[in-house]
């Protein structure tokens, strides 16, 4: 079966209703993502990518790269306001739309819900609501009000996911501008992101959150952005850094392999053969970041089998085996196939 890991479904019903709540003046990511939604604040010649709205075109591509089936999340786009009214709201929404998406077409769409973070209660109160077929894990942005992930004041809520042997996709955005200069010209989502995934990533295992929590599976988009090339180098550094734990943990290469990584850097072949060298080809899953301007999932498909550098059998893990055993249980769930 063929799974399409990072596909992004946020309707237009939910950017209208992000606008209303501010969501383009507050949330940094949003600034980022209005020239898509705003017609008159593009720059000449911008691409948008498909139409959100059109599932039936969605559908068509997936069919184009004989693609089974689309694991759907915001992706970027969370609802991470400063108060936990409006949080709550937008996850609400999104959530609700995309359980209407995966209730319509049990058989192409699983969902991964989004979360209202920073806020813990309202959080681990749409983890209950979310308690049903259709939803697979979580989408989480890589920090939250400037809280990164590892910090104790989520320890609830990964407490909650292990319990429910969550797969939890982990998604940039939540710092883009957060480098001097990065707001410009398109810098921020491609130099800036693979720099915060990684951060996440390499601190969820200093803080001990994928240790503590072994039930959860965590998936990291744009296929762990700079890890593949620098992961060799941080292992090194802690270890001159803080030998003490370093030691406690076992050093941080055996922990970056417990990770999954997409396939959605399709622009550079490299990264998906690095990737598969550091951490093993049974580690990566077929990831497109559909709707994206210029990509698709059949797009997606095309970049891992014209790779020159994976053989016959990394192919087939990663185009068709890998994602399967990972959400096995929830196709029990929601798909009699």
């Amino acid at each position: 079966m063929r799974i399409d890991v990072h596909a992004h479904y946020s309707p237009s019903a939910y950017f209208d209703r992000m606008g209303e709540l501010g969501a383009f003046e507050e949330i940094p990511v949003f600034q980022m993502l209005k020239s898509l939604y705003r017609p008159a604040e593009r720059t000449a010649g911008a691409q948008t990518g498909p139409d959100r709205d059109d599932i039936a075109g969605r559908i068509a591509d997936m069919d184009a790269g004989q693609v089974d089936l689309q694991v759907v999340s915001l992706g970027a786009a969370q609802p991470y306001f400063s108060d936990p009214a409006r949080s709550a709201e937008g996850s609400v929404l999104a959530n609700d739309l995309a359980a209407e998406l995966t209730a319509k077409h049990p058989d192409r769409f699983l969902a991964l819900a989004s979360l209202p973070l920073p806020f813990v209660r309202e959080s681990l109160r749409e983890l209950d609501r979310l308690d049903e077929p259709g939803f697979a894990g979580v989408c989480l942005g890589c920090s939250a009000a400037g809280i990164p992930l590892d910090d104790p004041h989520f320890e609830q809520i990964w407490a909650a996911l292990d319990e429910r042997s969550a797969i939890v996709f982990l998604h940039p955005g939540a710092a883009i501008h957060g480098i001097p200069g990065a707001r410009d010209h398109h810098i921020a989502p491609d130099f800036v992101s693979p720099a915060e995934i990684a951060v996440a990533a390499v601190r969820l295992v200093v803080a001990g959150i994928v240790r503590r929590y072994p039930r959860l599976s965590i998936v990291l988009a744009t296929t762990g952005g700079s890890l593949p090339f620098f992961a060799a180098r941080f292992d090194r550094g802690f270890r001159q850094h803080d030998s003490q734990r370093y030691a406690e943990l076992g050093g941080i290469l055996p922990h970056l392999k417990e990770f999954y990584y997409d396939t959605s850097v399709l622009e550079e072949p490299l990264v998906l053969s690095t990737a598969a060298q550091r951490f093993g080809a049974d580690r990566i899953l077929l990831g497109s970041d559909y709707a994206r301007p210029g990509v698709t999932s059949s797009g997606a498909v095309a970049h891992v089998e014209q790779n020159g550098t994976l053989g016959p059998e990394e192919k087939r893990l990663i185009l068709n085996e890998n994602a399967q055993r990972l959400f096995r249980r929830h196709l029990l769930q929601g798909d009699p196939r």
